[in-house]
């Protein structure tokens, strides 16, 4: 409710705001995604936690819904923090696959990079097909002095008692290890490493095929 009528009065549709309250509401909208973000982090980690089955489901999707709805929820906070946000999808289309898996780690690795990076920074996101024809996802961003052991750390923790405390944006890296444990439910696979730059690129393949 907080997230629908945020989105209404900043997408103007309750009448016009002035410039004090467009600024107020855009961090509504942004409180409201990281609290949401930072729920569904905590009660997934439990449910995996508590050897409760991952479920990949294989339905046709939309890659651009996927994508605008993320885009979307992060743009609030990628405005607010003074970040630059490209997105390159050459790869458009239905797919096979599971929605929510796509739209729940491109929100987390988005979401990441977003609270890594100073004022100025850059995010790019590059999605594609690998040569077999699964679905490529690239999340790079321009951030300095990566913990890039941590993130491992974080992408491989099966338990809370393994997160080597905090590596990057919200939750302490429940978002991460959330991530690739579903990724690795849908037979994909997720890989980091440092830039020449010094900040983290993120490679996650799914076995979503296009149709």
């Amino acid at each position: 409710s907080i997230l629908f009528l945020a989105d209404a009065l900043r997408s103007g549709h309750s009448g016009p705001l002035n410039p004090v309250q467009v600024r107020q509401v855009e961090v509504l909208f942004m409180a409201a995604v990281t609290l949401v973000k930072m729920v569904n982090d905590v009660i997934d980690f439990a449910r995996i936690g508590s050897d409760a089955r991952l479920a990949c489901t294989m339905v046709p999707f939309s890659l651009e819904t996927v994508v605008s709805d993320v885009r979307g929820l992060v743009g609030p906070v990628v405005a607010h923090n003074g970040v630059e946000l490209s997105i390159e999808m050459p790869a458009a289309g239905l797919r096979t696959g599971d929605a929510q898996i796509v739209n729940r780690v491109l929100l987390n690795l988005v979401s990441n990079a977003v609270q890594a990076l100073p004022d100025g920074g850059h995010i790019g996101v590059r999605i594609g097909d690998t040569a077999d024809g699964s679905l490529r996802i690239e999340v790079t961003d321009s951030g300095t002095d990566a913990a890039i052991d941590k993130i491992r750390s974080a992408l491989e923790a099966d338990d809370p008692d393994r997160l080597a405390g905090e590596t990057r944006g919200w939750t302490h890296g429940l978002g991460l290890s959330i991530s690739s444990r579903l990724v690795r439910a849908a037979g994909g696979s997720v890989t980091v490493e440092a830039t020449q730059e010094g900040g983290a690129s993120f490679l996650v393949v799914l076995p979503f095929p296009a149709l």
